[in-house]
C-alpha cells in the first residue's frame, strides 16, 4: 500500500456505549440474540449515549462511502452493570456486548452493500495495574467486555471471517489522563495496524513496523482446552 494514498474517516466520541453507534434495526436484532425468547433491550441513557444517536449523526452519513476496513476502539462505557431485568435472566456483560457488537458489525456491512469489509477491534487493556486491588476480580467489568470483543475473532461457525482483535492485556495502567487511558497507546496502535495489514490486505508472516523492526501480525491465541485427568491442556 506504500504507493497509493489512504484516507481515514474519523467518527468518534469518547465515553460512549456501543448502542449509540447502532441503527434501530441493529438494536432490534441484537436484543433478541442475547437470550433466546427474550428481548434484552439497552439500559436508558442520555444525550450522546441515547440509542442510535451517534449512528444517525456520525455513521449513517458515510454509508454510501466504500471502505476497506473499520477500526473500533470502544467498550469502557459498556462495563457498567446491566439492568436488573437482564441479570435476572443470567445475562452477563460479555454475552450482552458480544450480541450487540456482532449485530452492529453485520448492520454496518449490510448498509454499505459492498460485501464484508474488514472489521478490527482494539481489545480493552486493563484499566488498572494487576497490583492495584481495585482491578481484581470483576470490579471494573473490563474482563467481561474483553470476552465479548473476542467473540468476533474468526472461528468455525463464527459471525465473520474478515475481522481481528488486537490484544492489549499486557498494556494496562493509568496515564496522566486517568485509569481508563492506558499509557502506551503507541504500542496499541502498532498492534492494531499489524492486524489490519493481515485482515484487510491478507499479508502473512512477519510484517514491517514503523520503527524498522518486523513483527508477527498476532500474538499467541488460545485455540482450545482439553481435560486430562486433573490437568488441563491448552492449545495455542
Amino acid at each position: 500500500t506504500s504507493s497509493r494514498p489512504i484516507g481515514l474517516v474519523f467518527a468518534a466520541w469518547g465515553g460512549t456505549r456501543v448502542e449509540a453507534w447502532m441503527s434501530s434495526e441493529a438494536i432490534a436484532a441484537a436484543s433478541v440474540n442475547v437470550v433466546p425468547g427474550h428481548a434484552i433491550l439497552p439500559p436508558l441513557d442520555t444525550e450522546q449515549n441515547n440509542v442510535s444517536a451517534l449512528y444517525n449523526a456520525m455513521v449513517a452519513p458515510f454509508n454510501p462511502l466504500s471502505i476497506r476496513a473499520a477500526l473500533w476502539y470502544q467498550g469502557e462505557r459498556n462495563c457498567h452493570p446491566l439492568p436488573a431485568s437482564a441479570t435476572a435472566l443470567n445475562v452477563t456483560r460479555a454475552s450482552y456486548y458480544a450480541a450487540y457488537l456482532e449485530a452492529m458489525i453485520a448492520d454496518w456491512r449490510e448498509r454499505k452493500r459492498m460485501g464484508d469489509f474488514a472489521f478490527l477491534v482494539m481489545g480493552l487493556p486493563p484499566s488498572l495495574l494487576s497490583t492495584d486491588p481495585r482491578g481484581t476480580g470483576d470490579a471494573t467489568g473490563f474482563a467481561d467486555v474483553r470476552l465479548g470483543q473476542l467473540d468476533v475473532i474468526p472461528r468455525s461457525e463464527g459471525p465473520t471471517d474478515i475481522s481481528g482483535v488486537a490484544t492489549t492485556i499486557d498494556l494496562g495502567g493509568s496515564s496522566a489522563w486517568g485509569p481508563i487511558h492506558p499509557p502506551n497507546k503507541n504500542e496499541m496502535s502498532q498492534r492494531l495496524a499489524l492486524q489490519t495489514l493481515h485482515v484487510a490486505y491478507a499479508l502473512q508472516g512477519r510484517l514491517p513496523m514503523s520503527n524498522g523492526d518486523t513483527s508477527l501480525w498476532t500474538g499467541p491465541v488460545l485455540d482450545g482446552i482439553a481435560s486430562a485427568g486433573s490437568d488441563n491442556r491448552l492449545t495455542i
